[in-house]
């Protein structure tokens, strides 16, 4: 038991700090999903007024997705390398980057810009789904469900303050639609990554940020070679006069073999008693 303690707090199992970075994630959720909130709502609407044809009206929430899938794995091998708030104010960025170029690309009537900036929208999107995963790394296994939740129900927040922040600035910056929306989802970045600041998951003790693993119980060593195979005891130690070592251990037969053993000395019997 005091291994096993001791081994909670080298990792950094503290449900006090799981909470207060369970409430950071929440708060940086509902941001991250403002954001996303704000390309769906007007993305199909924008993509109508610049796409040269207008059956590519929905093509950017397709790259949007396409962003989302090439996302996954580089945000989780920047956190495994640098840590999960690094990992994550780098989602940010690109988070403040949508905003920037969907803008921009609206004032210059760009259709490939704004497509541009939907996939770095996939990029932030990527980083927020791990924002659940992040607030059970320092909980301990009866908090992670309620940690995962209440980060979840930060989400809440966001569908409720993306489709309201675009109501509120579609129209701000004439004679351009939705540049101040963007510019807004920008700054709704930026905020996500001073509350990201907040967050304190402490690296890994393992090699290469890797979780370590937890000591075994006292008195428990490593299995002995061929152990857990039928027939295969572990080796032995050596036989007196081979080398100056012990005689070797006798092998530890399965219940299998003893039983198909003892079945067939039974069959000789009777067969030798039948011809007798």
């Amino acid at each position: 038991m005091t291994a096993v303690v001791e081994f909670a707090k080298e990792a950094g199992i503290d449900d006090r700090l799981a909470r207060r970075n369970t409430l950071v994630l929440a708060v940086a959720q509902a941001f991250g999903l403002a954001n996303n909130v704000i390309i769906f709502t007007t993305a199909s609407i924008v993509g109508a007024m610049l796409a040269p044809d207008k059956t590519l009206a929905t093509l950017p929430v397709s790259i949007y997705v396409l962003g989302l899938w090439a996302a996954t794995l580089p945000i989780g091998a920047l956190a495994r390398r640098f840590g999960r708030r690094t990992a994550f104010q780098i989602g940010t960025a690109f988070g403040v980057l949508t905003g920037l170029l969907c803008g921009a690309a609206v004032i210059l009537n760009s259709f490939l810009l704004f497509n541009l900036g939907t996939f770095c929208t996939g990029f932030y999107a990527a980083a927020t789904q791990a924002y659940r995963f992040a607030a059970t790394d320092t909980a301990s296994e009866s908090f992670k469900p309620k940690a995962i939740s209440w980060v979840l129900m930060g989400g809440i927040g966001g569908a409720i303050l993306g489709p309201q922040l675009v109501i509120a600035t579609q129209d701000l910056w004439q004679p351009y639609v939705f540049v101040a929306s963007y510019a807004a989802q920008s700054l709704l970045a930026v905020a996500a990554a001073g509350v990201l600041s907040l967050l304190k998951i402490p690296r890994p003790a393992g090699r290469g940020g890797a979780p370590a693993r937890p000591p075994p119980p006292p008195g428990v060593g490593p299995p002995a070679r061929g152990a857990g195979r039928p027939g295969g005891g572990g080796r032995g130690p050596r036989r007196p006069g081979r080398r100056g070592g012990p005689a070797p251990a006798p092998a530890v037969r399965s219940r299998r073999f003893c039983a198909n053993r003892g079945s067939s000395r039974r069959w000789r019997a009777g067969s030798r008693a039948m011809r007798s």
